[in-house]
């Protein structure tokens, strides 16, 4: 077995490395010139080394402190970033605004900060529309359905403004000439349906049909 030059104490090869010393005579001769004091390492007395010695460890422990402070803040926004990564990625629009209506439940949903999408329920029932909004006004399409789920209305917006709208049959065929009435009033509905000696009737506010309202006879 080889001698070790330093012997077989451990901990002399276990032991933390210390500073070198020339570098801490330099920090003290550092403070030495910023206090104005006419002193070097060598000629100062052990009481202003011993302040200066603290001075420099409270300056390491800022630091330290400082380095921690930011570690911890960048993996913050790393946590957040990722999650809102993720989060988008299978977003699923939440309701932010319920409101009851005399005909119908509508359900709010926020798709951003100017965007929403009501949809609306027959009480008690299924789907009866959905309704685009850009800063509150109707923007884009706006759908409705009967409600054994056949689609009604079909109708496009700008602003408020309405573009285009188109009603359909339940079989799909359009209703040509519907009649041209304003939203905010109930109307008592009577079509005839195609290739049929039938008639449908049914109540209508605000682009949807009323809910039990609907129903074919034949025509007198």
């Amino acid at each position: 077995m080889g001698y070790m030059g330093f012997g077989m104490r451990k901990g002399v090869y276990t032991r933390k490395p210390k500073t070198a010393f020339a570098k801490v005579k330099k920090l003290y001769d550092q403070e030495f010139k910023k206090s104005g004091e006419n002193y070097t390492y060598k000629n100062c007395d052990a009481e202003t080394l011993a302040r200066i010695r603290n001075k420099i460890k409270r300056q390491k422990n800022k630091l330290v402190y400082l380095q921690w402070s930011v570690f911890i803040m960048l993996v913050a926004a790393f946590i957040v970033v990722t999650y809102t990564f993720f989060n988008n990625q299978h977003y699923t629009p939440k309701p932010v605004v319920e409101d009851t209506k005399p005909y119908f439940k509508a359900v709010t949903y926020k798709l951003s900060d100017k965007r929403t999408l009501k949809v609306e329920y027959y009480k008690f029932g299924p789907k009866c529309a959905e309704t685009n909004y850009k800063n509150g006004l109707k923007h884009q399409n706006t759908e409705s359905y009967y409600q054994s789920g056949e689609q009604f209305r079909s109708a496009a917006y700008f602003y408020d403004t309405l573009v285009v709208e188109v009603y359909f049959y339940k079989n799909g065929d359009t209703i040509k000439n519907f009649p041209t009435i304003t939203d905010d009033k109930v109307y008592h509905i009577k079509l005839p349906l195609p290739n049929s000696n039938k008639i449908a009737e049914f109540d209508f506010y605000d682009g949807k049909i009323m809910k039990d309202s609907y129903f074919e006879a034949f025509a007198k």
